[in-house]
C-alpha cells in the first residue's frame, strides 16, 4: 500500500485526475477519480452544498439508483428542501417546476441491479442542456462511458462501475464546477492502477445477445418483457420463479464480483429499494432475482452447463415427497 503525507497527498490527487483526463478525454473536461461510487457522489454532493451554500434546493430523481437513497437522510437531517420528481411527471415538466435556488439535481440513467437504460443518451443530454441554462449542476450516475460525449456547462458523469465491481469511480465534468473536492485527497491512490485506457472500452452487446441464446430463455428477466428495454451489456439477469437466486449462486460458487443476489441482502437494506425501484415491492422478483457478470461466462466456458445443471438440483431437492 502507498502511504502519502498530508503536504503531496493534494498534488498526488490532482496529478491522478490530470492523467486520467488526458487520457480518457484528451484533457477536455475535469476529471475526479474515487475509490467508490459512494464517495463520489458524497464528495461532489456536499462540495456544491458547501460552494453555492445560498443555494438550498434539492431536485431528486430516486428511479435506478440506490445511492441517491444513501445520502437522503443526509440532507433531511439537514433540513433542505428537497423536490422529488414524481413518477407522473415528465422530465421537463419536472424541471420546470424547480425552485430558482436549486442547487442541483441528482439522478441515474440505468438501474443499477437489472442494468436497464431508463434514460436514453439523448434524452440525458437535453437533461443536461435545460439544467445547464437554469444555472442548476445536473449530477448523472451511470455505468455507461461514452468518451464522444459533449458535456453541457453544469453537466457532472458520475460514472460507476457496477454493483458486481463497485470501485475505481470516475466523475467527469466541465470547468463551471468550481467546488473543490471535500474527501478527494484523503483517500489512499492504491486505488489508481485500476484504471486504464481499458476504461475507454464501450460493453459488447454482440456478446451479451451471443450468450444469452446458449440459456433457458424462459428464466431469462428481459423475455418477460413485451418490447425489451435498453440495457447494460455487462450482465445477465436471471429471473426464476421457483428457485432462490441467493441458491443458485451459492451452488455455483460465484463470489460478489461475478453474481449478485439480492435475496442475500438483509430485509432492511431491501425495504429500502422500493424508494427508488418499485418492482422491489415484488418478493417473488427479489427471491429469484440473479445477476451474473459477462466476465463470469468469459472465464469458464462451461458455465451455461453449470448453471443448467445447478437449477435441475435446486429444483430436485426444493421438491417435496409425502410418502402415504
Amino acid at each position: 500500500m502507498e502511504f502519502m503525507t498530508s503536504h503531496d497527498a493534494s498534488e498526488r490527487y490532482h496529478q491522478l485526475n490530470s492523467k486520467l483526463s488526458a487520457e480518457i478525454f484528451d484533457g477536455k473536461y475535469i476529471l475526479r477519480a474515487y475509490q467508490n461510487a459512494s464517495f463520489a457522489i458524497y464528495d461532489i454532493a456536499m462540495g456544491l452544498q458547501q460552494y453555492l451554500s445560498h443555494k438550498n434546493h434539492l431536485g431528486l430523481v430516486k428511479n435506478g439508483s440506490s445511492l441517491i437513497e444513501g445520502l437522503t437522510p443526509f440532507w433531511l437531517r439537514q433540513g433542505l428542501p428537497l423536490q422529488l420528481k414524481l413518477e407522473s411527471q415528465s422530465w421537463f415538466e419536472f424541471i420546470e417546476t424547480l425552485n430558482s435556488e436549486t442547487n442541483f439535481v441528482v439522478w441515474s440513467s440505468e438501474n443499477e441491479i437489472t442494468g436497464e437504460v431508463i434514460v436514453s443518451e439523448k434524452e440525458c443530454l437535453e437533461i443536461h442542456e435545460r439544467l445547464s441554462k437554469k444555472r442548476i449542476f445536473s449530477i448523472q450516475v451511470t455505468e455507461q462511458l461514452i468518451t464522444s460525449l459533449t458535456l453541457p456547462n453544469y453537466a457532472v458523469i458520475i460514472l460507476r462501475k457496477s454493483i458486481l465491481n463497485d470501485d475505481a469511480c470516475l466523475v467527469v465534468m466541465s470547468e463551471k464546477m468550481k467546488a473543490l473536492s471535500v474527501i478527494g485527497s484523503y483517500q489512499s491512490l492504491d486505488f489508481a492502477r485500476l484504471f486504464s485506457q481499458a476504461a475507454a472500452q464501450l460493453n459488447s452487446t454482440t456478446d451479451l445477445k451471443q450468450l444469452e441464446k446458449n440459456l433457458e430463455q424462459k428464466s431469462l428477466y428481459y423475455v418477460h418483457y413485451a418490447m425489451v428495454p435498453a440495457r447494460l451489456s455487462d450482465r445477465v439477469v436471471f429471473n426464476f420463479k421457483d428457485i432462490s437466486g441467493a441458491a443458485l449462486k451459492e451452488d455455483l460458487g460465484l463470489n460478489d464480483r461475478l453474481a449478485f443476489a439480492p435475496s442475500q441482502c438483509p430485509f432492511w437494506i431491501l425495504q429500502s429499494w422500493k424508494n427508488w425501484w418499485k418492482e422491489a415491492e415484488s418478493e417473488a422478483l427479489i427471491r429469484g432475482l440473479c445477476i451474473v457478470s459477462l466476465e463470469a461466462f468469459k472465464n469458464d466456458a462451461q458455465l451455461p452447463d453449470r448453471i443448467k445443471a445447478s437449477v435441475d438440483k435446486i429444483r430436485r431437492l426444493s421438491q417435496w415427497n409425502v410418502l402415504s
